[in-house]
């Protein structure tokens, strides 16, 4: 805070409005993902952003890598808690992660915490 005020004494104002940001204009509803597959740079860059651009917020992930048993290589696990908005429509967002899966070569399992489970 001091930081800010040092800026603002030479003539630099900043102003900050919290109001709208803490305000959810919609209702959500939780899901959680499960991602397991080859490790490789940039994952959890891929899946954030993807998740991000149809307004899924984390609320929750946990990530490790292992070495994998055959592969010789690591495997990639996260396990995610998420809200999306409630008008998304639950089986547009298992298309749009079955495009994820195939695209990072993960397998990926969409729970929406009321009973239904998806493999991707």
């Amino acid at each position: 805070m001091t930081a800010l005020k040092n800026l603002e004494q030479s003539d630099l104002k900043i102003q900050m409005t919290l109001g709208d940001a803490l305000q959810d204009v919609s209702p959500r509803a939780t899901i959680a993902l499960e991602i397991t597959g080859p490790d490789h740079p940039g994952i959890v860059h891929d899946i954030s952003h993807f998740l991000a651009e149809r307004d899924i917020n984390i609320s929750e992930m946990v990530s490790h890598c292992e070495e994998g048993a055959m592969s010789g290589g690591y495997v990639f696990h996260s396990n995610i808690s998420a809200s999306i908005p409630k008008l998304h429509n639950i089986s547009d967002v298992e298309d749009a992660l079955d495009g994820l899966a195939h695209s990072l070569n993960v397998d990926i399992t969409l729970d929406d915490l009321k009973g239904k489970r998806t493999r991707i």
